[in-house]
């Protein structure tokens, strides 16, 4: 049987890539609220730290949970995609591209997952 960890690693990339162009087919959101408005800037600067901020945060759990280091990269990844239809700003769209280059990163390395078993 394969390893269950990289089953939910492969899940939860193809949920963000769905995602990604299922809202690029449809076009439920598409600049609702493109005016240029203070939402769009309070959301652009929250998600500006929040991402950075998992981003550090799942890079420097290297030894930890692997599904813990998924979803904090998953998370602002679909929060930046849906932001970026809804306010058609490039920004939220290099965001989510930094989530997804991160998420590489997170890959459940065999040899780290046996290493809690063995201290479990």
């Amino acid at each position: 049987m394969k390893n269950p960890m990289k089953i939910i690693y492969w899940a939860i990339l193809a949920g963000i890539v769905f995602f990604a162009v299922f809202l690029e087919i449809v076009p439920v959101l598409d600049g609702k609220l493109e005016k240029g408005s203070m939402p769009e800037f309070y959301a652009q600067y929250a998600l500006i730290a929040i991402t950075l901020g998992a981003i550090y945060a799942a890079l420097k759990m290297i030894k930890k949970n692997p599904v813990v280091r998924m979803a904090l990269l998953e998370g602002p990844a679909l929060a930046n995609i849906f932001c970026y239809h809804l306010f058609m700003n490039a920004s939220f769209g290099y965001l989510a591209i930094l989530c997804v280059i991160a998420y590489v990163f997170v890959y459940p390395a065999k040899n780290i997952e046996t290493e809690e078993e063995d201290k479990n």
